[in-house]
């Protein structure tokens, strides 16, 4: 078997982690052959993403990603995307949905479609790497969004479970209220309480997005990318 390995870590010049490894006559790596961005990182979650399609190609109609997990990945926490559909294709690998509580298994080839606010998460149920393509349509921001956690746990701002600290989350609840909101603790809770720490939050310099993460520069120089 051939492969190709990508996703690795740069560290002040030095690869660390284990990154991914594909076969590259597998439907994963060929994706990978498509996408139209840097594979960007998030270490402390432990996924990959990258566009195929991007909401310019469309005119915001939709956007398609990759996305790639390490094995059991426990997935984002439940989320809610009040303006847009999310559609899934499992590629490799398996996964466990719950969308408005009921709970779906996802084999390769599958595909399945979450509709605007509906409650919803994911795993990985293999001791495998396992991936996946997300639509969404209408595309929101959920490309900035990943990115944004993404730079955060590269720069060491996110919690041990991949959460960001309370004033970053306070700014992103604010300002991404039409486009993904976590189900925990209550929205009527964050709401209260972004409204009035975001302001305070953002004369300290925080953001919902920021345009570094936003800039391919950053990726290629941080993660290791395929050839």
């Amino acid at each position: 078997m051939t492969s190709v390995t990508f996703g690795r870590q740069r560290v002040d010049g030095t690869l660390t982690g284990d990154g991914v490894t594909l076969d590259t006559d597998g439907p994963t790596a060929e994706l990978v052959e498509r996408i139209t961005t840097p594979v960007i990182s998030n270490p402390v979650a432990g996924e990959w993403t990258a566009a195929l399609v991007e909401r310019s190609e469309t005119g915001g109609e939709y956007e398609r990603g990759l996305a790639i997990y390490t094995p059991r990945n426990e997935g984002p926490p439940e989320h809610v995307h009040p303006s847009y559909e999310e559609r899934f294709e499992v590629i490799e690998g398996a996964f466990l949905f719950s969308i408005d509580g009921e709970r779906q298994p996802l084999a390769a080839g599958e595909q399945i479609t979450v509709p605007p606010g509906a409650p919803h998460t994911f795993r990985n149920e293999s001791d495998e790497l396992a991936s996946c393509v997300v639509e969404t349509r209408p595309a929101g921001e959920l490309q900035g969004v990943i990115a944004t956690l993404s730079g955060l746990a590269h720069d060491g701002k996110l919690t041990a479970s991949g959460a960001p600290r309370f004033l970053q989350a306070m700014v992103m609840v604010a300002e991404l209220a039409d486009d993904t909101v976590f189900t925990s603790p209550p929205p009527s809770v964050q709401r209260r309480l972004a409204a009035v720490v975001a302001p305070l939050a953002r004369r300290a310099g925080y953001r919902a997005t920021y345009p570094e993460y936003l800039d391919a520069t950053y990726w290629i120089e941080r993660v290791e990318q395929p050839d």
